[in-house]
């Protein structure tokens, strides 16, 4: 998927940016809705905490790596405590509102996903 999470900082660490420029962005409510669900998603499909995720992340992609690099260098390193800080409540992710004509994510981290 060209525009899965945090691909814009990874596309950056393989030197791949003008490839992903190619493809057009995607509609920013369906954005924050895959990465809402990829961050609090693991591999195997089960529900965990963006912290459990992050920390799969990092356990699966080594220091130096693209995918390391990426997560370091994005605001998805952040992403759970600013998920937390704008609940309010010490936790509780975006939420995502299906709706007739489309998606409708609210998501705290938005602002820092667009940087």
């Amino acid at each position: 998927m060209a525009f899965h999470t945090g691909a814009r900082f990874e596309a950056d660490r393989r030197g791949l940016t003008a490839e992903l420029n190619q493809f057009p962005d995607p509609d920013s409510a369906l954005l924050d809705a895959v990465t809402c669900v990829d961050m609090l998603t693991s591999p195997d499909g089960d529900p965990v905490t963006a912290e459990a995720r992050l920390a799969d992340i990092f356990s699966r992609y080594s220091p130096g790596t693209p995918v390391s690099d990426a997560v370091n260098a994005s605001p998805l390193n952040s992403w759970p405590a600013s998920t937390d800080a704008a609940t309010g409540s010490g936790h509780g992710p975006p939420v995502i509102h299906l709706e007739p004509g489309g998606i409708a994510a609210t998501n705290p981290a938005r602002a820092l996903m667009s940087t």
